[in-house]
């Protein structure tokens, strides 16, 4: 199975659905992320900018995914021509021709996310699109902050939970926060065990339908 996870940043990918990433690899499914945004000076000093492309080339090789990366300056993706952003996104799905695909919630109160979801299913309509799979991740510290997230879906994330806090920690610790904030590794426990607990199951990720055909 091809799988295709867009994250409007670095890091949205393993909180919002790392487990799932680890269960498809298990699988031995075909994982690609792409990645719209990219940190910018001044607002990002050149050392963190050069840290984060080191510690993606890890991760890549890490979980053995192929990436791609969008040319957008994160937080200005609402100022950017929404053709553009779709044009790009196309670009990515007619190479990796995803049979499922990860994108973030509409409902996320950040505006990357809001924007990149809008553009992702402008590109993933049926008729340009033939993944038969779309969900929508929740994002801790932006999708509780948002509009409503219902999901309706869930995976077991159960036996890959430890590996995704693994994850986080080395390579997104820049971006992880203290308890009780929702970024923080106990607030991940606690989302995941209580997505869990709405199935009856130990631990699970949960995702909003957009799209599903069998």
């Amino acid at each position: 199975m091809r799988v295709l996870v867009v994250a409007p940043h670095p890091d949205d990918e393993i909180l919002g659905c790392g487990g799932t990433i680890l269960k498809h690899k298990k699988n031995g499914d075909e994982v690609s992320i792409c990645y719209a945004t990219k940190p910018w000076e001044p607002i990002w000093s050149k050392e963190y900018i050069k840290n984060r492309t080191t510690c993606l080339k890890k991760l890549k090789e890490c979980l053995k995914v192929e990436m791609f990366f969008g040319n957008f300056n994160t937080t200005t993706l609402s100022n950017e021509k929404l053709p553009e952003i779709i044009s790009w996104f196309n670009d990515v799905v007619k190479e990796v021709d995803p049979q499922i695909i990860y994108i973030p919630s509409m409902n996320d109160i950040h505006q990357d996310h809001m924007v990149l979801a809008h553009s992702a299913l402008i590109a993933a309509k049926p008729t340009g699109c033939s993944a038969k799979t779309i969900l929508t991740y929740e994002t801790p510290s932006e999708t509780e902050f948002g509009f409503g997230f219902v999901p309706k879906y869930y995976i077991d994330i159960t036996k890959h939970l430890e590996d995704k806090l693994d994850l986080l920690l080395l390579f997104y610790k820049e971006e992880i926060k203290e308890y009780p904030h929702t970024r923080s590794t106990s607030s991940v426990i606690a989302l995941a065990r209580k997505r869990g607990s709405e199935v009856n199951i130990p631990y699970a990720e949960s995702f909003e339908v957009v799209r599903m055909i069998r």
